[in-house]
């Protein structure tokens, strides 16, 4: 595989669908677990409250099912990114590590993705 092998479009696409399913999932855990310290404070005075770690930890059954789903998402997208015919070329000639750096800067390089 050359060096210089153009990224195509539709894998600049993959790339971008599984940053957007990253990002997703990390604001779906960022939010659940803001809300739950919000909800169970350790109290003041207190370093920490083995109790109260335990109920922040435990996140409803709605929200794993989120977590369930937008995990399965991102797992989805990085399937369809690594099934893609200039991804497979690249493991198999082990040039895979260039075809990443290059796919996730053609795909993050235009400011649509940080």
């Amino acid at each position: 595989m050359p060096d210089a092998l153009p990224i195509p479009d539709d894998l600049i696409q993959l790339q971008r669908a599984y940053d957007q399913a990253t990002a997703e999932l990390n604001e779906h855990v960022a939010r659940v677990t803001a809300e739950q310290k919000e909800r169970f404070p350790d109290p003041p005075g207190v370093i920490h409250d083995a109790d109260q770690a335990l109920l922040r930890a435990t996140w409803s059954d709605e929200d794993n099912a989120m977590l369930d789903q937008l995990r399965a998402a991102q797992v989805a997208a990085l399937a369809a990114m690594n099934q893609h015919p200039v991804m497979r070329q690249a493991m198999a000639e082990g040039q895979w590590p260039a075809i990443q750096e290059a796919r996730q800067k053609a795909a993050r390089g235009s400011g649509e993705q940080s």
